[in-house]
């Protein structure tokens, strides 16, 4: 009877007694890596399966430059109320044809400019104040001595609109600035939430390391047991003194312990792989990391009352739900606002007249 057992060689796994090229890693450190790698927040998704088996589901990312890119949303929101000052400037050379007594073609030449220029700002009640000011200038080349040349027609305009139903009052007017700077409040908020999902999965990964580790050495120490008991049960049936089947049913427990063993190992690998991808690390199967934070042995004794009190005035999802909260009978009263009739009253004042040096164009 061939009671040989074949040669299974152990995958490379991190014990006490072989600390060779090994990379200890405490919990500190893991969290330092991550928070220096990238900007990006990597974090597992609540319904990620921590057995080692499933890869990490994708997940919605968080970066440290979302809360200033909402922060410049209210700058934009502000800006509807600046005032907004425009100008242009216009040449038009024409020349006219002219009906000629005498036979030919003969034309006017005329030079013409406008100039115009105006600044208007909307203001907090719903209103609207503008100020324009132009200037036509024309210049005749064949103008006859009682003609007005060149003409200067100065024009300058005051109105002022405001909303009576639609638009009007400040609660309605400011209400889009108070909704995005709430919402730029709630994306601080998401990204502090973002970075405490990223800690609390870099922890239950690094835990979850230390488990499978512990799980696959207890496995590997049972094997030379195991072993033993085989050669001995080996032994026994060159001695005639056990039948067959004993040792077959030894040799069956070693190979059903080793295969938990390689089971323990793929685990521990696929926990090691997922700890890299959160501290945005390349993988590196030849440098087994070794869990260099010990356990906490008891229970620490947590104030229950404090905590909470802590909690409800820190947590990032309490305080973005208390946000949406204050957000809400804005964004209800815009709505509202949508639907009431569009009123407004006008008022307005236009001068013009001749350039002041009309004396000079007369000559």
């Amino acid at each position: 009877v061939d009671v040989s057992m074949p040669e299974v060689p152990d995958p490379r796994l991190w014990t006490p007694d072989d600390p060779e090229g090994e990379w200890r890693l405490s919990l500190s450190e893991a969290l330092a890596i991550a928070m220096t790698n990238s900007p990006i927040v990597r974090k597992l998704p609540s319904t990620q399966n921590l057995d080692g088996v499933r890869t990490p589901q994708a997940s919605r990312p968080q970066t440290n430059f979302d809360p200033t890119i909402e922060a410049n949303r209210v700058e934009a929101e502000l800006g509807r109320f600046d005032a907004v000052l425009g100008a242009d400037a216009i040449t038009q050379p024409v020349l006219n044809p002219l009906r000629s007594p005498v036979g030919g073609r003969l034309f006017e030449s005329q030079d013409r400019a406008f100039v115009r220029g105006g600044i208007r700002k909307r203001t907090v009640s719903g209103g609207e104040a503008a100020v324009d000011l132009r200037t036509d200038y024309r210049y005749l080349a064949q103008a006859g001595g009682a003609s007005v040349n060149p003409q200067y027609q100065p024009d300058i305009g005051l109105e002022f609109r405001q909303q009576l139903r639609r638009g009007a009052g400040q609660t309605i007017n400011l209400a889009p600035v108070v909704i995005v700077a709430a919402e730029a409040e709630q994306s601080s908020w998401e990204f502090h939430d973002a970075i405490q999902d990223m800690t609390r999965s870099i922890e239950a990964n690094y835990w979850a390391l230390y488990s499978a580790q512990a799980a696959a050495r207890a496995i590997r120490g049972v094997i030379p047991l195991l072993q033993e008991v085989v050669r001995v049960a080996a032994a026994n049936v060159r001695a005639d003194v056990a039948i067959p089947a004993d040792l077959a049913q030894a040799q069956s427990e070693l190979l059903d312990f080793q295969r938990q063993h390689m089971e323990a190992l793929l685990i521990v690998r696929n926990r090691e792989a997922l700890l890299r991808e959160l501290l945005g690390i390349p993988p590196n199967p030849l440098e087994p990391i070794a869990i260099e934070t010990p356990a906490m042995p008891i229970t620490p004794d947590i104030n229950w009352e404090e905590t909470l009190g802590a909690a409800m005035h820190n947590r990032p999802d309490i305080m973005r739900e208390r946000l949406a909260l204050y957000i809400a009978p804005r964004t209800t009263d815009l709505a509202t606002n949508k639907t009431l009739p569009e009123l407004q009253a006008f008022g307005g004042v236009r001068l013009n007249g001749l350039g002041d040096d009309l004396g000079a164009a007369l000559a």
